[in-house]
């Protein structure tokens, strides 16, 4: 893992003064280093708001038994110690947390501790801790995880370990809130050292970083999936910054933002904005003046501008707190100073919804014994607002919301709606999303005014889905009529409330899925196979035993079914890939194939980007097809093909008026549906437009299609 701490000549910077860019207020809320205290809280160091308005987060070192602690400060500075834990790890809990907290829906904290092989660890409010998950080296499920838990969607507990007992790479495991762990996912080389916690998409899918190797060796951003599928959507190669350690967060715009502890104009790190898709731009770029080295992530404020901390540099080198605007706008806030108020800040400063910021130092090199930082907040003037958990739901969910001076509320409501509400406390309240819930802010009215949510409430209501057309496969001909056994295009609105294709995991066997994130396709009364879904299209294989004739499809959401479609289903429906990318002028190409899997049959250059060629008489080039019909052995749609097979009927191949030999003709090895036929180019003569025709059983195939040949 990459860590560079400045610690030389600390001595001779003692006695350097501060010089604050802007008249912020910093104030030390709490010194830590008292008998039994916590000390030197080091990243990630969540700080987590409480249902009673506190702080909670832990510390690796300290606590009655020197093992680390579960400590507590409320906004006037009150502190105590919630969670001491064992010198040897030997309770259950686990020792050196240096992971912060998260907040459950249930109101208890979660996190994890590093030693030993680490810990997952929940503690209530009052100090019940509860080791849930031990790590040992003789398991095979992760070591060391530095990230606390956060909660997903389904209830359950993700997050990642830095190593695992083969030391080959991070782990992403799952953990329901009685303690039952699985490993969903091994990074091996590709990302190492995952020590930040993940972060949970408005799309259902969750971020994170990986702060070693990666394509350039330099760190990567990843999306995965609830059931463990990762996606590395940018590799960092120094330029652009390099061995990211801090979490992301997912700004209102819909974009991530974080930072990178090297890289940048100046290899002191940056503050980038990355796209889903991947797209970066560097914010910012550290000199040292400014800051460098942030360890530290960024907190978007209910102003709509980010806030974070450099570990180090600054006007006297011991870190930075800055602010900076989605454009990239930057200013520094404050200087540590090295003369009592904390330095080198690794930990991500949290907002609380009295509008104020609040966080840690690792040390303080004035004011206490033995380097043992303090807790701080930062006032730049921002008002008091709600907090949602969660922050998205359907009518009926139960949300909780955060904020002060809740006691004789009056109203809640969501984007206009009144909702029915509990008040527990002062400082916490539950709410029924009411009916019709449609996205937007949610308004808490109290005797001292209205207080609006950070964030606004994302309603996942899902609308009945209807059906506008269904087709055979667009690239194979798009056909107003199907066939048992082939694939066809759904085009609707709201068919799905996410976007994905199937992966391995939702496979059960050899058997493709019927079902994808509960949506699901019937025709004739039997359900199809889902490969791909989104909210205005869905692709599906048909079951192979479908009758032929008029039927009717449906589509389930997971939430509705819509209005049954009249459909046609014809015994075949044949079509080979010929995608209109491969349309050239008014004539549209084949997509053949070599045997090599990258060059296509065509002209030439006459698709940019596109490895082509024309094809030799006498060599076995690959054409795909669907809705070839039944083979011989025998093979439902819906399976992988795991063995050679053969069309039950004849099929021939044209190229102009003459034949071509087919050395294979039946369903594709290791797909699901999908036909492959070798074809041996005949001799005909040179010709960048050779008419394709083929006909199966004697019907004739209704696409208009060519191929370039050429000795």
């Amino acid at each position: 893992m990459y860590i560079r701490r400045t610690m030389l000549g600390l001595g001779l910077m003692f006695a350097m003064g501060a010089t604050n860019a802007q008249a912020q207020t910093v104030t030390v809320l709490h010194r830590f280093g008292e008998p039994g205290g916590p000390l030197q809280p080091q990243y990630p160091g969540v700080v987590a708001q409480g249902r009673d308005g506190a702080l909670y987060t832990t510390a690796p070192n300290g606590g009655a038994q020197a093992s680390g602690a579960v400590f507590r400060v409320t906004p006037s500075g009150s502190f105590n110690v919630v969670y001491s834990f064992t010198s040897s790890g030997s309770g259950g809990d686990g020792y050196l947390p240096r992971s912060g907290l998260t907040l459950g829906t249930d109101g208890n904290f979660y996190g994890s501790s590093s030693a030993g092989g680490g810990t997952i660890f929940k503690v209530t409010p009052n100090g019940n801790g509860t080791g849930l998950h031990s790590f040992l080296y003789t398991k095979d499920d992760g070591l060391n995880p530095y990230a606390p838990p956060i909660e997903g969607p389904d209830g359950n507990f993700y997050g990642t370990t830095t190593s695992n007992q083969a030391k080959t790479g991070s782990t992403m495991y799952r953990i329901t809130p009685s303690g039952d762990l699985t490993t969903i996912y091994s990074f091996g080389f590709s990302g190492s050292d995952v020590v930040a916690p993940l972060v949970l998409g408005t799309d259902g899918n969750f971020y994170g970083t990986a702060s070693q190797n990666g394509a350039h060796g330099r760190g990567s951003v990843f999306k995965a999936t609830i059931t463990g599928q990762v996606t590395y959507i940018y590799n960092f190669d120094g330029t652009n910054g390099g061995y990211p350690i801090a979490p992301l967060i997912q700004a209102t715009d819909g974009n991530f933002y974080g930072t990178t502890t090297i890289g940048g104009d100046h290899d002191d790190g940056v503050v980038f904005k990355l796209t889903p898709a991947g797209q970066i731009t560097v914010l910012h770029s550290f000199n040292g003046t400014d800051g460098k080295t942030p360890y530290a992530g960024l907190v978007q404020a209910n102003d709509g501008n980010f806030y974070g901390a450099a570990y180090e540099g600054g006007t006297s080198g011991y870190g930075t707190l800055y602010k900076i605007k989605p454009q990239g706008a930057f200013s520094v806030l404050y200087n540590f100073d090295g003369m009592g108020t904390g330095d080198y800040p690794e930990v991500t400063l949290t907002q609380h919804t009295n509008g104020l910021f609040y966080s840690d130092t690792y040390i303080t090199s004035s004011g206490g014994t033995g380097w043992p930082g303090l807790f701080y907040s930062l006032n730049v003037g921002l008002p008091p607002f709600i907090r949602l958990q969660p922050s998205y739901g359907t009518a009926g969910a139960s949300i909780g919301i955060f904020g002060q001076g809740f006691t004789g509320t009056q109203s809640v409501t969501f984007n206009g709606k009144p909702a029915r509400f509990t008040v527990t406390s002062d400082t916490y309240l539950t709410a029924t999303a009411p009916s019709g819930v449609t996205t937007g802010p949610v308004i808490v009215t109290t005797p001292g005014g209205a207080l609006t949510s950070n964030i606004s409430f994302r309603s996942t209501e899902v609308a009945a889905p209807s059906i506008s057309a269904v087709v055979s496969a667009s690239g194979f001909g798009g056909f107003s009529t199907v066939a048992p056994g082939s694939w066809v295009e759904i085009y609707g609105s709201n068919l799905s409330n996410s976007m994905r294709g199937w992966t391995g995991s939702d496979f059960n066997g050899n058997s493709a899925p019927t079902s994808l994130d509960g949506v699901k396709v019937s025709i004739g009364g039997q359900l199809a196979f889902v490969d791909y879904i989104s909210s205005g299209q869905v692709n599906a294989l048909l079951p192979s035993n479908i009758g032929a004739g008029p039927t009717q499809i449906t589509l389930t959401n997971g939430n509705a079914t819509s209005a049954p479609l009249n459909i046609t289903v014809n015994n075949s429906q044949v079509g080979l890939l010929a995608p209109s990318a491969f349309k050239i002028g008014a004539k549209q190409y084949v997509a053949a194939l070599l045997p090599d899997g990258v060059t296509f049959i065509l002209p030439p250059g006459s698709i940019a980007g596109v490895p082509s060629r024309q094809a030799k008489p006498g060599e076995t080039i690959i054409m795909y097809g669907i809705g070839f019909g039944p083979v011989t052995p025998n093979i439902p749609a819906g399976q992988i093909v795991t063995q050679p097979n053969q069309l039950m009927s004849p099929l021939q191949i044209m190229f102009g008026q003459t034949p071509a030999q087919l050395s294979y003709f039946g369903l594709a090895p290791n797909f699901v549906g999908l036909y492959q036929f070798n074809v041996v180019v005949p001799a005909v003569p040179n010709n960048d437009l050779v008419p394709l025709t083929f006909n199966l059983g004697g019907v004739a195939g209704t696409q208009t299609l060519y191929i370039a040949v050429q000795q």
